[in-house]
């Protein structure tokens, strides 16, 4: 199922949804001009690597100029890759490969040399990694997506359900702190989990809105349950109207059973953000908005 649009009227217009995803937008194009940069430097960087005069370590590790650029763009791609690679003492291409110590050394001691003239890689800064809490990672990597698909279909979901929510609200300041405290909760829930897995799970990052776009539903779903969403049924291409308590229970129960049948060391930490993501946004809307149901009267 498809949201579209709700069908409720509001007089006033709805400026933090939209600037939240005016800045997805202007991220994702900032994010395409970083990688753009990134990806010729490696491929300069590169271009220079002749395994004839390398080590003998480094030839371990890097057989030709292809493995010396995918080594460079995973270390550069993600600020925790020297962890992961010690940490878990080789680096992972499909076949569980483990590389010696004097390999791994002499591969981060090549990335120094490329960080010295390499551009700032804007994904990177941003992610969000299980093993730290950076405030500018916690909002950050909320606004920045993988590809244009995870953009498009994170501001798909958000728009119909941010557009009633912010109006209902009736004060944009409280509807910012929610988004807010929504993101903060999706990235705890998703260290406490990094922490509680006691080394078993992996630190890889973690971005995109769709832990905040949950957020919102469970958020809609307490403030006004019955306010009905134009939803477009794929299957036979027909739109109906649905009551907004029952969308927003289906995506999030579905990512619960999802959770359950996932371990959320791996696979499952997407869908652990939007279960984190869609019971905060309700709990919120009891703690903090009940007087907005009460004047709302739906």
């Amino acid at each position: 199922m498809l949201p579209l649009l709700h069908t409720l009227r509001f007089g006033r217009f709805q400026y933090v949804s939209l600037l939240t995803i005016l800045a997805c937008l202007f991220l994702f194009l900032a994010q395409q001009r970083s990688e753009t940069a990134v990806d010729n430097a490696i491929q300069r960087f590169c271009a220079n690597y002749d395994p004839s005069s390398a080590s003998s370590a480094l030839r371990e590790g890097w057989r030709d100029r292809r493995d010396c650029e995918g080594w460079i763009g995973f270390i550069d791609g993600i600020a925790n890759a020297e962890k992961l690679t010690r940490n878990y003492q080789y680096y992972y291409d499909g076949s569980g490969y483990r590389y010696n110590k004097e390999t791994v050394d002499s591969i981060f001691a090549e990335y120094e040399r490329y960080k010295e003239d390499a551009p700032v890689n804007i994904t990177r800064l941003l992610m969000n990694y299980p093993d730290s809490l950076n405030p500018l990672q916690i909002i950050g990597s909320s606004l920045i997506h993988a590809d244009i698909w995870h953009l498009l279909f994170n501001l798909l979901f958000f728009f119909p359900f941010a557009m009633m929510v912010e109006p209902a609200i009736h004060n944009w300041r409280r509807y910012l702190d929610a988004l807010v405290m929504i993101s903060i909760a999706v990235s705890v829930s998703f260290s406490t989990t990094y922490l509680m897995s006691f080394g078993h799970m992996m630190p890889w990052p973690a971005l995109g809105l769709s832990g905040v776009v949950t957020g919102v539903m469970g958020l809609a779903a307490y403030i006004m349950p019955r306010a009905k969403i134009i939803t477009l049924l794929p299957v036979f291409n027909i739109p109906i109207t649905i009551p907004l308590w029952f969308l927003s229970a289906w995506y999030i129960g579905w990512d619960m059973v999802d959770l359950a049948n996932n371990d959320p060391r791996y696979a499952g930490t997407t869908f652990l953000a939007h279960v984190t993501g869609g019971l905060t946004g309700y709990g919120l809307g009891r703690w903090w908005f009940a007087d907005r149901k009460a004047e709302i009267h739906d």
